[in-house]
């Protein structure tokens, strides 16, 4: 009996979507999309179309199954909300290790944004879905908080300069792996929540 399509076509998206992730949309040729999935290219333009469709519904799943599970994980099920975004942010850059083969991937939101041409509103549209979630996600978060640094301000900005922070913190993961001064760029986004630590 065959394999469900539903379940068939997440697998492909996995794996397509790894390729987008570390390659970029013109980075990834369709020799690499070949050996991820498996599947010829007739086979998934048949399927997807072209690459440029294939690319977004990676997008839509890269949404669905990494950033709605991360917003979840850290911002929502985190019994200590400030605990839960420092570790959002940390989780940004933990992974690399060059050594170990980890190289810094960053965020496949924030990547497609650098790497697309103004007028692009099939991917503008799914990067704003993202940066919304989860900026509701440290809005939500720092409302649940009982920090007395943040007492009087208003959570919308301070959610707003989160959001505004990671993609900073994200960039820099992709240029500088030193984990030390990544840690710098984490305190200083967390200043506002966990007051002087120094």
């Amino acid at each position: 009996m065959a394999r469900p399509r539903a379940y068939h076509d997440t697998d492909i998206l996995t794996r397509a979507m790894l390729v987008f992730w570390q390659h970029g949309y013109r980075g990834a040729n369709i020799r690499h999309l070949e050996e991820a999935t498996g599947l010829k290219v007739s086979s998934l333009y048949n399927r997807f179309g072209s690459k440029e469709a294939l690319f977004h519904e990676t997008l839509d799943h890269y949404l669905n199954k990494v950033v709605c599970w991360r917003v979840k994980r850290y911002l929502y099920d985190s019994p200590d909300p400030i605990v839960g975004i420092r570790a959002f942010l940390q989780s940004c850059y933990a992974y690399i290790d060059i050594d170990a083969g980890r190289p810094p991937m960053a965020c496949l939101m924030t990547n497609s944004a650098l790497e697309s041409k103004p007028g692009d509103d099939a991917i503008a549209s799914r990067v704003n879905q993202s940066l919304a979630l989860v900026e509701k996600g440290f809005y939500d978060a720092i409302c649940r908080s009982d920090s007395p640094y943040i007492v009087k301000k208003s959570p919308a900005l301070l959610a707003k300069q989160l959001a505004l922070g990671l993609q900073g913190l994200l960039l820099s993961s992709k240029i500088n792996t030193d984990q030390h001064e990544l840690k710098l760029a984490c305190d200083a986004l967390m200043a506002p929540f966990e007051g002087d630590k120094q």
